[in-house]
C-alpha cells in the first residue's frame, strides 16, 4: 500500500509538471531538428522531464537558455537547444515518432526557479527594516551584475563585428549557410527523397512557378539557369519534382531554418535545395545531386574522422578527401564520418540512428579537374599517392602505388583493410 501511495505521488507530481509547462511550449509533431549541437541530450526520460530539463537549462548548463526540445517518443531521447529552430545552419526535418517542442512564452511561470544565492556577511549593525534589500550595502545583487555582464558582452561583440566588417571578414564563415546567389563555383542541390516544401501562407504565390511534362534534369536546369523554357526570368532556391506526373515546382523561397517554406513528408515528391559548391578538386557536373539520407549512418568503420559544424562543412571534407563516397555528419557531436562505401540503392550498408545525417557524394568516381596549373615533377624516387581499392587479387580488394625510378622498385600494392 505504501508502494502505491508512492507511486501516486510520484505521477500526480509528474503530471503537475507537464500541466505547469504545458502552455509553455507549442507542438509540432513528426518533425524533427537536425545539424546543430544541442545544449545537452537524454536518454530514457520522459516527455515531462524533457520540459523541465528544458526550462532549467540555465541552472544547470552555465547559463544557457533553452528555446526548444525534441522528443523522441519511441526511445524517449531527448534533445534540448539553444534557439527555436531557426538558427542556421539547423534544419527542421520531417521525422517519424518525433515531436518539435517551441517555448512560446518566457515569462516568469516558464522560467527557470531562481538558484538560491548563500551568501553571508557580517553585518555592521542591525538592518533598517525601512531599507530596500537592493540597497542595502551587504547585499549582492546579482541581476543587476548579470545585466551589467551581459551589455559589456554585446558592445564588445557589436564593435569586434564592426570591426570585422570594415576589413572586409566574415566571422565563422564554416557556420554560414552556403545558399543561393553569385556563385563561384557551381550549383549543387541537397536532395531528400519523399519531401515537398510548401510554400508559407500568406506568401506571394508568384514565389513559386510550375511546370508540367517536365523531366527531371530539365526541372533542375531551369532552377540553375533562373529561366524558365519560354526564356522568362524567374528565381529559384528549391524545387519540388512530381516524377509519377512529371511536374516541376520551381520555389524562391528556402525551407526553414535558412527560409520560411516548410519541409513536408510526401511519397510522391523529391525537394531539393539549390546551393553553392565548396571549393574542392573533383569533376563535378553542373546542377550536381547530393542524396540526403536523415537519421541514417553507414554500419562500418570510417576511412577517416574530422571535425564539422554543418552538412555542407561534411560534404566539404568528402569532396577534398581522396576516395570518399559517403559522408556522414554527426550533430550531436560535431564530426564528420568519411567512408569508401558508396550507397546507391543498397540501403542495407546503413543503420538508422538519430543526430545523423548521410550525405551521398554525388562526385564521387568522376575524376579530378584540369586546372591551367602546371604541377612540379615529381622527385623521381617519390611514391604516387595510394589508389582507391577499386582492384581485386585472388579475390581481395586491393590498392596500388607507382613511382618514375628505372633502377628500383616501382610498383607496390596492398590489401585494403
Amino acid at each position: 500500500m505504501r508502494y502505491l501511495a508512492l507511486f501516486f505521488i510520484f505521477t500526480t507530481s509528474i503530471e503537475g509538471i507537464r500541466r505547469k509547462y504545458a502552455n509553455c511550449f507549442s507542438h509540432t509533431t513528426r518533425k524533427t531538428l537536425d545539424n546543430y549541437q544541442p545544449i545537452a541530450a537524454f536518454e530514457l526520460v520522459s516527455l515531462q522531464t524533457c520540459m523541465l530539463q528544458c526550462i532549467e537549462a540555465p541552472l544547470n548548463f552555465e547559463n544557457k537558455e533553452c528555446f526548444s526540445f525534441t522528443y523522441d517518443r519511441i526511445k524517449h531521447n531527448c534533445k534540448i537547444y539553444d534557439h527555436d529552430g531557426k538558427k542556421v545552419p539547423a534544419i527542421l526535418l520531417p521525422a517519424m515518432n518525433f515531436d518539435f517542442y517551441k517555448k512560446i512564452h518566457v515569462g516568469e511561470a516558464c522560467g527557470a526557479p531562481p538558484k538560491p544565492q548563500i551568501i553571508y556577511t557580517e553585518p555592521d549593525a542591525e538592518p533598517d527594516p525601512t531599507t530596500n534589500f537592493a540597497e542595502h550595502k551587504n547585499f549582492h545583487n546579482i541581476e543587476e551584475e548579470l545585466l551589467k555582464a551581459t551589455k559589456e558582452l554585446l558592445n564588445r561583440r557589436a564593435a569586434k563585428a564592426a570591426k570585422k566588417k570594415d576589413s572586409g571578414q566574415i566571422e565563422n564563415p564554416k557556420m554560414m549557410p552556403i545558399v543561393p546567389g553569385k556563385c563561384e563555383t557551381t550549383n549543387g542541390y541537397y536532395v531528400v527523397i519523399g519531401n515537398e516544401i510548401l510554400l508559407p501562407s500568406g506568401f506571394d504565390k508568384n514565389a513559386m512557378r510550375e511546370f508540367p511534362g517536365i523531366e527531371q534534369g530539365a526541372c533542375a536546369s531551369i532552377c540553375s539557369k533562373e529561366e524558365s523554357p519560354e526564356g522568362d526570368k524567374l528565381k529559384c532556391n528549391s524545387l519540388n519534382y512530381f516524377p509519377i506526373t512529371r511536374k516541376c515546382q520551381i520555389l524562391a523561397v528556402l525551407a526553414e531554418p535558412h527560409g520560411e517554406g516548410e519541409l513536408v513528408e510526401n511519397e510522391d515528391s523529391i525537394y531539393a535545395e539549390k546551393f553553392c559548391l565548396p571549393k574542392h578538386p573533383n569533376e563535378c557536373q553542373e546542377a550536381e545531386v547530393f542524396i540526403l539520407h536523415i537519421e541514417k549512418r553507414i554500419k562500418g568503420t570510417p576511412m577517416k574522422e574530422k571535425l564539422s559544424q554543418s552538412i555542407t562543412q561534411c560534404l566539404e571534407a568528402c569532396l577534398n578527401e581522396d576516395g570518399c563516397a559517403t559522408s556522414v555528419f554527426d550533430s550531436a557531436r560535431g564530426r564528420c564520418l568519411l567512408h569508401t562505401q558508396q550507397v546507391g540503392r543498397d540501403l542495407g550498408i546503413t543503420e538508422n540512428t538519430s543526430g545523423f545525417v548521410l550525405i551521398e557524394n554525388g562526385c564521387y568516381g568522376k575524376g579530378k579537374r584540369n586546372t591551367e596549373k602546371v604541377e612540379s615533377p615529381r622527385d623521381p624516387i617519390e611514391w604516387s599517392p595510394w589508389s582507391d581499392c577499386q582492384f581485386k587479387l585472388n579475390g581481395k580488394a586491393i590498392r596500388s602505388r607507382t613511382r618514375d625510378c628505372e633502377d628500383c622498385e616501382d610498383f607496390q600494392y596492398e590489401e585494403c583493410q
